[in-house]
């Protein structure tokens, strides 16, 4: 330090400069920075952090890219600043507001796009240089700057996007994808259009029905006398405690009350603190008031009490009311319904309203439950043989099967539907439509719809002409779950195989219906100019037909050139034609191939197998299905394999013996 301040005072007394000149600082080496990975949780970390950057830098780092700021339309709308013009003149935001588009965001340094600023720091600066107080255009930020801060240095892919570069694989392949879309969007391209011939079937079923309830409803009633509630509380708990006649005068009090008494006793029949013999008599109660409000509790009690028993005593409610427009939302709370009680009593109360299919949730309880509970089996015996006897028939599963086939003998009855019922069901084919469409929504209406009265036919076929395709697909489904009791919609699907929004589902519903005279135009179906999903379906549907004149049609589908799944369609129904031993060899084909339907071909074995009158058949029937699991197990997926192997092997040496035989 001592000469450094000698050698100064030597330059200050000969007139030199007094400081030295500086040596400015070499930048020492630096290792080399280990390379950034681009996956895995550093990666993440690293991605995280450029967006949490991003959001600090906000609109100051496009600012200094030289980027244009645009303005927020909300804070347009409202009584926001002036926007300066570049000739400093100043123009109302708000007359701006409706002329400016929505701005596309732009992409931040490393962060998420179009952020806005989350701290005064982030605020859009003045200009250090150029401009007005007024606002003027931005300098042109130095291009080094520009490359370092948009971190193009080093980057390959916001490289390509700097000026003066042309734009890499990904950008073209960003304008071939935009453009069309942009050119939709801009054309306003909606689905397809519905035909002529479409129109809003349900809307117009719709208003015509309210305008009919509208025409029979009645003066409006008087308003209902008040009641004591102390009053009404003693009258129900006399109901729950009394036997014989003694039941018979609460029951006509009530009764004189009217619609007064509903909102009481819907009150005691949820409140959970109270007696359960006390909640019973209530619904009991509530069904002899009768009337809209009083069905309406009854409905939500057996719609959403969570105690079975209630539910139970709700359906038992509901069928002494005697009103069939329950019937759609008795159906619909039937497929979730567990309880084993509930189900017996929903049932019987849908039977008494002419409608028969809680037959089939009965038998399943039977079936299951009941064999584990001997109580349960006698009284689901019980209820099955008082339902059958009420409609003439002797054998309980000969009602059922009467349902299933549509009844055609009549022995069932086919009860006229009220104007309220048929308002409920076109109501359920409304929500088929696309314009507030849902999955679970849209499948209970499908439920609902397939298990109503053979009149649901007539609206459904209807329905197959709606402007919504959605509706025009949902019906033919429902056409298709109805299965024989739908046969008179045969000609209506006939024609609907036209529509090419409809076609596919309308086969597969010809099938399902068992319509005869379609086998024609099920036949042109399989040309190979037919879409693909087409020629399935007409195939599927000519084996449920059973009809021996498609034989020769669907023998011209087994071969490999063939799609996969259309032969096995083709072998399937050729199996229920009765012509498997024409097709062995093809099924023990489509047995062994892994990209077929291996439980299908297993299926049309055994359904060919079967249908063999010879004994060697027989034997081999046995030992197939001595493989099978036992019964109410699942078997695992190698479990599945193996079984397959096994019957594969089984059949291929059996083979021989059966053809020649």
């Amino acid at each position: 330090m001592e000469g450094v301040a000698l050698l100064r005072a030597r330059h200050r007394l000969h007139g030199l400069p007094h400081a030295l000149p500086r040596r400015r600082p070499q930048p020492r080496a630096r290792p080399p920075l280990p390379r950034r990975p681009r996956h895995g949780p550093r990666a993440l970390g690293r991605r995280a952090a450029r967006r949490s950057r991003g959001r600090r830098l906000g609109d100051r780092d496009r600012e200094r890219r030289g980027r244009p700021q645009f303005p927020n339309r909300r804070a347009l709308a409202g009584s926001g600043p002036v926007l300066a013009s570049g000739d400093g003149s100043g123009r109302d935001a708000r007359a701006l507001a409706a002329r400016l588009p929505h701005p596309q965001p732009l992409p931040t340094r490393g962060g998420h796009r179009g952020q806005p600023a989350r701290s005064p720091r982030d605020a859009p600066r003045a200009p250090r240089s150029g401009g007005r107080a007024g606002g003027g255009p931005l300098l042109p930020p130095d291009p080094l700057l520009r490359r370092r801060r948009s971190g193009a240095v080093g980057s390959r892919r916001r490289r390509q996007c700097l000026p003066g570069r042309e734009p890499g694989a990904h950008a073209v392949r960003r304008v071939l994808i935009g453009a069309p879309l942009l050119w939709v969007a801009a054309c306003g391209v909606e689905g397809p259009a519905a035909r002529a011939d479409h129109r809003p079937v349900v809307a117009e079923a719709l208003a015509e029905l309210d305008a009919l309830l509208a025409a029979e409803e009645r003066e409006p009633p008087a308003p209902p006398a008040a009641v004591e509630p102390e009053h009404l509380s003693g009258l129900v708990r006399m109901l729950a405690y009394s036997s014989g006649r003694a039941r018979e005068l609460p029951l006509e009090e009530v009764r004189l009350m009217g619609a007064g008494a509903t909102p009481l006793l819907a009150a005691i029949a949820a409140e959970a603190g109270r007696a359960d013999e006390e909640r019973a008599a209530a619904c009991e109660l509530l069904a002899v008031v009768g009337g809209d409000a009083a069905l309406e509790q009854l409905l939500t009690l057996f719609e959403r009490a969570s105690e079975g028993w209630l539910r139970a005593n709700a359906a038992y409610a509901l069928e002494r009311a005697g009103s069939d427009w329950v019937i759609p939302r008795v159906i619909a709370r039937l497929k979730y319904e567990k309880h084993p009680e509930a189900i017996v009593w929903a049932a019987s109360c849908l039977s008494s309203l002419g409608n028969h299919a809680g037959l089939e949730a009965l038998w399943g309880v039977r079936n299951t439950a009941g064999a584990a509970d001997p109580a349960l089996l006698a009284a689901v015996d019980e209820r099955l043989g008082a339902l059958a006897a009420v409609v003439g028939v002797d054998q309980p599963d000969e009602h059922l099967r009467l349902w299933a086939s549509g009844d055609p003998t009549g022995r069932l009855g086919a009860p006229v539907p009220s104007a309220r019922l048929r308002r409920a069901a076109w109501e359920r084919i409304s929500q088929l439509s696309g314009e507030h469409f849902q999955l679970r929504g849209v499948d209970d209406a499908r439920f609902v719809l397939a298990r109503l009265g053979i009149w649901i036919v007539d609206p459904l076929c209807r329905a197959l002409g709606d402007s919504d395709r959605y509706v025009r697909v949902h019906a033919a489904q429902c056409l298709e779950r109805m299965g024989a009791r739908a046969v008179s919609a045969g000609p209506a699907l006939v024609r609907a195989l036209g529509d090419p929004d409809l076609a596919t589902e309308a086969a597969a519903a010809l099938g399902s219906v068992a319509y005869p005279e379609a086998e024609p135009a099920l036949r042109a179906l399989l040309a190979p100019r037919i879409g693909h999903e087409r020629r399935v379906a007409a195939a599927r549907s000519l084996g449920r037909l059973g009809l021996a004149d498609s034989t020769v049609a669907l023998e011209a589908l087994i071969a490999p050139p063939e799609p996969l799944d259309l032969r096995q369609a083709a072998a399937t129904a050729l199996v229920a034609l009765g012509a498997g031993d024409r097709i062995a060899t093809t099924l023990l084909a489509l047995l062994e191939d892994e990209a077929a339907d291996r439980a299908l071909a297993e299926a049309s074995v055994e359904t060919w197998l079967a249908s063999r009158p010879d004994a060697a058949a027989r034997t081999l029937l046995e030992r197939w299905r001595a493989l099978a699991p036992p019964p109410g197990i699942i078997p695992r997926v190698e479990q599945v394999a193996e079984r397959q192997a096994a019957r594969s092997r089984l059949l291929a040496e059996a083979l021989d013996g059966l053809l020649g035989g």
